[in-house]
């Protein structure tokens, strides 16, 4: 009975703006439970109930899960609100070249049509690039889609690292890289893309050990060094061979450090090495 979607609408803009109350919150919930197949339309039998999100109403995130034909995305009209997209085993460059994607942000999984695509899109973050391997960096170079892309994850960095930082120098916009690697590559990493992709000033590597992220502001000697799943005693042994690059920190350096464990010891190892080093507010 009523509107149940004008109403999920409403309940999630009240969330947006921090005024849902708890009954709010779980009425928006019971509401999702109930329509979510409905409101997903077309959308309904291709995704994955992981990943789906809702955003003031709409459809806003969502994960394809199977082998559609063209035709069963291309002309499906709830594509028109997914800002953030996962596709699996899907290529198909008239899924692009459509226009459907408006709304489209965040592409991950299947990335390789997009670099087919003629047409300059919005996408401004490649969360994963699964299906593209170093001998595509080329193809991601001279892409005409992807004018405004600022993050980009690669995949197998330590075969890599020469082929992707040449592929990104063109795009002007790009701000963030992520990569699997061994976190003891930091070093090379960062001096590749100061050579090559000097624009980059936010680098996250995730490797076996954990994840290390390392952000210098606009003004080259503010770092931000976050390190997350380091167990401290091995976060001692990967700052001391750092510091022992110089590609990573420079004695100018003022080092605000975010860790899951060991933070204080980190800045503690740092002091005296750099110009500064405190821990994040947590």
């Amino acid at each position: 009975a009523g509107d149940p979607q004008g109403e999920f609408v409403a309940l999630q803009l009240r969330a947006e703006a921090g005024g849902a109350s708890p009954e709010a919150l779980a009425r928006i919930e019971v509401l999702r439970r109930s329509h979510a197949n409905h409101w997903l339309g077309g959308l309904a039998r291709v995704v994955a109930d992981d990943g789906l999100r809702f955003r003031r109403g709409f459809v806003s995130a969502c994960r394809v899960r199977v082998h559609p034909d063209v035709g069963s995305l291309v002309d499906v009209r709830e594509l028109g609100t997914v800002e953030a997209l996962h596709l699996h085993h899907y290529g198909t460059v008239a899924l692009f070249e459509q226009g459907a994607l408006g709304a489209l942000r965040t592409l991950g999984g299947s990335c390789a049509a997009v670099l087919e695509a003629g047409r300059p899109l919005g996408i401004t973050r490649l969360a994963s690039v699964d299906d593209l391997d170093p001998a595509d960096a080329a193809r991601l170079a001279g892409c005409r889609s992807l004018p405004a892309l600022a993050a980009v994850a690669l995949p197998n960095g330590a075969r890599g690292l020469h082929a992707w930082t040449g592929a990104l120098g063109p795009f002007a916009s790009l701000r963030e890289v992520a990569v699997s690697e061994t976190l003891l590559a930091l070093g090379r990493w960062r001096a590749a893309l100061a050579a090559r992709v000097p624009q980059v000033q936010h680098l996250t590597l995730r490797g076996p050990l954990g994840t290390v992220e390392i952000a210098r502001d606009a003004g080259g000697d503010r770092v931000t060094l976050r390190v997350a799943a380091l167990a401290p005693e091995a976060a001692a042994a990967l700052v001391q061979a750092w510091l022992a690059d110089d590609a990573v920190l420079a004695p100018s350096d003022r080092v605000q450090v975010a860790a899951t464990h060991g933070a204080g010891a980190i800045a503690a190892w740092l002091t005296g090495r750099v110009a500064d080093a405190t821990v994040a507010p947590a």
